[in-house]
């Protein structure tokens, strides 16, 4: 007699369920904060399963079949980038932005009405409206003296404000047409590009006097300061080259060629790599290693990229496209653009506040500074592990949190 068939066993699974959770710490006078609907995630497995879902479908479940034991992972997929939380009116065409961390406050210089706006980063309000000197471009904080420095085109000087009281302190000629201006900490001097002479002008904070002048490449524009190595770095937008100065000397002691009308210029304290924004329609970014002085990279961006800063918060850098009105962000770790933020019309400096986290950048045809907020994504201890045996079960929850609590 033929014996009886047995049935094959089918194997018993195990299921992951992923669950989507946005919070919003701050209200906005722009927009809504994301839904969840808003973001797309996968999760996928050591054996090949998958399954992508929108952030809507909270509860979602992934089977997992054998053979066991199985990894997993969870991750999120062309989400939301950061988003403009608040736009703040200031004076006539916006452009340098600095930070007086004494009182938290942020001051916005305005080219065209002669004023520097006090923004309170608390509320995102303008508190306080100075004036600055006539045409006023950068400006910059000395902590060494809890003073604000402006540098003014049309006279050709910086106009020192106390950050306390709001009032002009003094005023310090320098070269022509002032525009960057920034603080070494290394040396506690202030260096000021004058575009039209090609010089960098250095300023004694003690004494409010200028102490040196460095020519450097045509058309001088911005500065950053690498403290490790103790240089300067200037970008000479009509030379097409980054002068680099020995702070300790003030010389220029290297050239470095290959960038297209360097404007903004920041440094990446992770990687030790220098970024440059090649102000023109084609939109790049140029990298350099500074230990070689050499550029070795370019990373496509918006059109007319301005200025350059780095977020302590995320390690990523963010970059201003003037003719775009777009923020991109710069994942320095790859050098790629990870993500774009729309903005007001033509923005062009960009600071970051370190209480709330926040992004400020000026719009300079808008008269207006955009306030970009922080966004934290986390993954609970149940979304990256492994699956000893059927019949087990695991949870993820991925969050979304947009500004600091």
């Amino acid at each position: 007699m033929t014996p009886p068939v047995t049935p094959p066993v089918t194997p018993s699974t195990s299921v992951l369920t992923v669950a989507k959770h946005v919070v919003c710490n701050s209200a906005s006078t722009v927009a809504d904060c994301p839904s969840a609907g808003e973001f797309n995630i996968t999760a996928s497995t050591g054996n090949g399963s998958s399954i992508s879902f929108n952030g809507l479908e909270s509860g979602t479940h992934l089977t997992l079949n054998p053979p066991f034991p199985i990894t997993y992972n969870v991750t999120e997929t062309d989400g939301p980038q950061e988003v403009v939380t608040y736009t703040v009116p200031v004076g006539d065409a916006p452009f340098g932005i600095a930070l007086n961390p004494n009182n938290g406050n942020l001051y916005v210089a305005s080219f065209n009405s002669s004023t520097v706006s006090v923004i309170d980063h608390s509320t995102n309000t303008v508190v306080g409206t100075i004036f600055a000197g006539f045409t006023p471009l950068g400006i910059a904080f000395s902590p060494s003296n809890g003073l604000l420095y402006v540098t003014n085109i049309g006279p050709n000087t910086v106009t020192v404000v106390n950050g306390t009281t709001n009032s002009v302190v003094t005023t310090i000629p320098v070269g022509v047409d002032p525009s960057g201006i920034g603080f070494n900490r290394n040396n506690g001097l202030l260096y000021v590009t004058n575009s039209i002479d090609g010089t960098v002008s250095v300023i004694d904070p003690a004494t409010n006097t200028v102490v040196g002048t460095i020519p450097v490449g045509e058309y001088p524009i911005e500065l950053a300061f690498k403290p490790d190595n103790g240089r300067i770095y200037v970008s000479d937008s009509a030379g097409d080259t980054v002068s680099v100065i020995n702070a300790s000397t003030n010389t220029v002691v290297a050239t470095i060629p290959g960038v297209s009308e360097p404007y903004g210029i920041a440094f990446d304290p992770t990687n030790g790599l220098l970024y440059v924004a090649n102000a023109n329609p084609d939109g790049t970014v140029s990298v350099i290693d500074p230990s070689i002085n050499t550029v070795v990279g370019t990373i496509p961006v918006g059109d007319t990229p301005t200025r350059i800063t780095f977020n302590p918060d995320n390690g990523y850098l963010y970059v201003s496209n003037g003719n775009s009105n777009t923020v991109s962000v710069i994942d320095p770790a790859t050098n790629t653009v990870v993500g774009t933020i729309p903005v007001g019309e033509f923005p062009t400096d960009i600071e970051f506040e370190p209480n709330s986290g926040n992004l400020y950048v000026s719009n300079s045809f808008s008269n207006t500074v955009s306030v970009i907020a922080p966004l934290t994504t986390t993954f609970s201890e149940g979304c990256d592990g492994t699956i000893g045996s059927s019949g087990q079960a695991a949870s993820c929850t991925v969050t979304n949190a947009y500004g600091r609590p």
